[in-house]
Formats: structure tokens, C-alpha cells, sequence
């Protein structure tokens, strides 16, 4: 992964599929089974109802890329 993905795909990182749909929480990265061999695990709510998948690294944007979230050095910084 690149330090742009790293930084897209940290855990708990809002993300999105690109075609649309609900906003998605980032649980886990790592390799996988997909073609470019990086999959992110996602965590969101149909209603009331947890739901939880596998996606492609390249399937995925930030679903805020303004309200990234920062690493806990960045954070500390800002202070």
C-alpha cells in the first residue's frame, strides 16, 4: 500500500465505495484475495441492522477525505 492508502484505509477511516452507497467504517486492511491483493474490511448499518464485508483496495474513496482521521503523533501535534 501506498502512504496516500495507508493513511485512506487507517482503521476507523469513513470510506465509501465509489460507485456509492453508505458510509463505511474501516475495521481492518491487509492482503486478501482480490486482484490487486489488498482488501479493507468495512463495518455499517442497514437501519438497525450491523453489516460488515471485504471490498478491493481500488473499489473504495474516502467518504470524507476533509474529516480524515489523524494518527495519534498527528493529533498530539495540533495540541
Amino acid at each position: 500500500m501506498t502512504n496516500e492508502q495507508l493513511s485512506l484505509f487507517r482503521i476507523g477511516a469513513v470510506v465509501q465505495l465509489k460507485s456509492g452507497g453508505p458510509e463505511m467504517t474501516v475495521t481492518n486492511a491487509g492482503p486478501g484475495a482480490f486482484g490487486s491483493g489488498k482488501t479493507v474490511r468495512c463495518l455499517w448499518f442497514d437501519g438497525a441492522k450491523q453489516m460488515s464485508g471485504d471490498f478491493p483496495l481500488d473499489c473504495l474513496k474516502a467518504a470524507k477525505p476533509d474529516l480524515a482521521p489523524k494518527s495519534f503523533r498527528e493529533s498530539m501535534q495540533d495540541s
